[in-house]
């Protein structure tokens, strides 16, 4: 009996293995915005806004050189076409043209600051598989290229965590002028500040 016991320990183990693999397996597979997006309600269908560069995509399905993909963010109530990757935090992760009961989900809601109500929204939609790249860093590189070479040519450089995410988007209203950004470069690095931004000013 004694002998048998290590077999039985196998047996009884391989389908828990094997479920283990399975769910691993069934992992979303995670896209980012590499640029300004385009998200349309469908496949073929009509825009329903932009995707910020950065913002993370949850793959459902693809077909015809369009993927289907689905984000959450934070939406301040009556301000539902602009949603966020925070509360509070306004770190755009898309910006709508029209509110689609279809294509955007309420999942819940939480009180902010100043008797605002906040909503977590769930968002879906069809974007041009080109401008989706499977590494953040690749589009990181691009938005730190241009702060090294571009933010520096006035001033010494400034580290992204020098400033909060809301004193970035001052100073950018400033410096796109000054750096003659274009206006993707503008948001590209806007989205690269305020997601690496400190998150409390300093005292």
């Amino acid at each position: 009996m004694r002998r048998l016991r290590p077999l039985l320990l196998t047996l009884l183990a391989a389908p828990v293995l094997g479920v283990a693999v399975d769910s691993l397996a069934s992992d979303p597979e995670i896209l980012y915005a590499k640029e300004s997006t385009p998200l349309f309600a469908v496949q073929k269908g009509q825009i329903l806004g932009q995707i910020t560069p950065g913002t993370a995509l949850t793959v459902k399905s693809k077909a015809g050189g369009r993927v289907q993909v689905e984000l959450e963010g934070w939406a301040e109530e009556y301000r539902e076409l602009e949603l966020f990757a925070k509360k509070e935090v306004r770190i755009e992760v898309a910006s709508l043209v029209r509110a689609n009961k279809k294509n955007l989900t309420e999942i819940g809601t939480e009180a902010g600051r100043y008797d605002s109500v906040w909503k977590k929204v769930k968002l879906t939609g069809w974007v041009d598989a080109r401008r989706l790249d499977k590494k953040l860093d690749n589009v990181w590189k691009a938005a730190r290229d241009i702060h090294s070479e571009r933010c520096t040519e006035c001033h010494d450089f400034m580290p992204s965590s020098e400033l909060t995410a809301q004193q970035w988007s001052g100073v950018l209203r400033i410096m796109t002028h000054r750096a003659a950004l274009t206006p993707e470069e503008a948001v590209l690095l806007k989205q690269y500040l305020q997601t690496h931004a400190r998150e409390k000013a300093a005292e």
